[in-house]
């Protein structure tokens, strides 16, 4: 199949910049509120309340106990619940999808038999991987379909991890996890999942990468320091072998362990898993019960806190160098935060719109998919939207450039092809060629045949298919041929 790469309208480049990436900014800081079961949202620079992003909802929107929170490639955003059952859910949690522009309720799924939801991330094969801790499984989720595979799944004797909880990746795709369980059965690891392991056939085993306190209590393992692990991930520096450093929170937990170094952050070599230091020591700036970390777009280190007093919670920053304490960013008594959890900055998400027509059809409202292939490389990534009748559409989008295949269903697809800086309306996407009955981009003899099986039946008929009804006018009729026929060998575009 061709390749055509077209040109966004000449009118519109002033809209668009020179080639190659662009950087990114954040300027908003996400924090689920776990008690007050919404996701707030912070001012990146100050930490100044701004609004509550998403709210509480009802029916499938429902918010109910907020933990992960994860930034699609596209901009939306995606919230893990620790609560929420909804029909059909045979676990406990799911995951709510939103407009990462307006925080509007795009969808939300719960495959793989979801059971509370601790910590999320985007891997860089394009899937959301998620931490479901009450039924120990690590699960993988394509967010177009929703649907989802088993990546590991853990348990209690035998097994190398209970209850997982944060996830990160590293440079070479490499997955690192933590688990939090003090029962009967111990496990206060980081687990790693190699990139060759996530390619390969699925469920895996994990190999422990930092082990922690374990039983019998105060016996010497591995590392005695780490006890609860929450948050992890690899921060900007370096040793001598390239490899960035690798951040865990050690929370702590009922037991006491002997040596444990808990409400901290521990520095691990991120190749070797070895100890190196305690980056934040035990309750600086009187850090309780943290959960979250991240590194936020000035290089320091930002904390989730969530213990007591409940005046006291807030997200804590330290220098991203050195570990001091530097000062409260968000404090409780600004916004009524109760119970942060996890944290995610957010980039600016700019609204592509446009308009299409469809050949043969009066309403072009018809189920649009929208892949963009990010042009520097990556993995390409794809949205439904269903325009309107007069074709009008929108897409929000991180600022980038791309590749953009336009397919309405039952049509040929066009590709786009820009760098996308600000907002961008106006678009003329001109007219899409019908006769592809079969929705695979070409039309041939394979469409002809299906518009032949169902000619002449209408709605309701045995034989009737909706791809070969090119007119959309409820009957496939000699008008639809026609369409068919003067589009007979064409073939649609595709990306690159």
């Amino acid at each position: 199949m061709r390749v055509r790469s077209c040109w966004l309208p000449a009118a519109l480049l002033a809209a668009l910049t020179g080639a190659g990436a662009l950087a990114q900014d954040f300027p908003y800081l996400l924090v689920s509120d776990f008690n007050n079961d919404v996701v707030r949202r912070y001012d990146a620079n100050t930490g100044a309340f701004v609004d509550v992003f998403i709210p509480t909802g009802s029916g499938d929107s429902l918010v109910n106990g907020p933990q992960g929170l994860a930034i699609g490639p596209d901009g939306d955003v995606y919230v893990g619940m620790l609560y929420s059952s909804v029909t059909g859910n045979t676990g406990i949690g799911r995951i709510n999808r939103y407009n990462g522009r307006t925080g509007a309720f795009v969808s939300t799924f719960f495959g793989g038999n979801l059971n509370r939801v601790y910590g999320m991330t985007f891997g860089p094969d394009g899937k959301l991987y998620v931490s479901s801790a009450q039924n120990h499984r690590i699960l993988r989720y394509d967010t177009l379909t929703g649907t989802s595979e088993i990546v590991a799944e853990g348990g209690f004797t035998g097994q190398v991890f209970a209850v997982p909880h944060a996830m990160t990746f590293d440079a070479n795709g490499n997955l690192y996890f933590s688990c939090v369980n003090g029962g009967s059965f111990p496990f206060h690891r980081v687990l790693k999942i190699t990139a060759n392991q996530l390619a390969g056939p699925l469920p895996v085993t994990p190999t422990i990468f930092i082990e922690g306190v374990s039983l019998p209590l105060n016996s010497p393992p591995q590392d005695n320091r780490l006890a609860g692990p929450r948050g992890l991930l690899f921060g900007p520096d370096a040793n001598n072998d390239g490899t960035p450093d690798l951040y865990v929170l050690s929370r702590g937990g009922a037991n006491t362990y002997t040596g444990a170094i808990v409400n901290a952050v521990l520095r691990y070599d991120g190749l070797t898993g070895a100890y190196i230091d305690t980056f934040v020591p035990s309750g600086s700036g009187g850090l309780n019960v943290p959960l979250d970390l991240k590194y936020g777009p000035d290089n320091n280190l930002y904390i989730t806190h969530s213990g007591t007093p409940t005046s006291a919670n807030g997200v804590y920053r330290y220098n991203g160098t050195t570990g001091d304490f530097l000062d409260t960013f968000v404090i409780n008594p600004a916004a009524g935060l109760n119970g942060p959890t996890f944290m995610a900055f957010q980039p600016r998400v700019v609204l592509l719109s446009g308009v299409l027509q469809l050949q043969g059809r009066t309403s072009a409202s018809v189920p649009t998919l929208i892949t963009f292939q990010p042009a520097g490389g990556g993995v390409p990534f794809s949205k439904f939207v269903t325009p309107q009748a007069s074709g009008a559409l929108a897409v929000t989008i991180l600022p980038g450039a791309y590749y953009v295949k336009v397919k309405p269903r039952y049509y040929l697809a066009k590709v786009f092809s820009g760098e996308v800086s600000s907002d961008l309306s106006g678009l003329d996407l001109g007219e899409f060629l019908a006769g592809d009955a079969n929705d695979d981009n070409a039309v041939d003899v394979l469409d002809l045949s299906i518009l032949i099986e169902a000619f002449d039946a209408g709605l309701g008929d045995p034989n009737w298919n909706p791809g070969a009804d090119f007119n959309n006018d409820g009957g496939v009729d000699v008008f639809d041929l026609d369409l068919l026929i003067s589009n007979f060998d064409a073939v649609g575009d595709e990306l690159p």
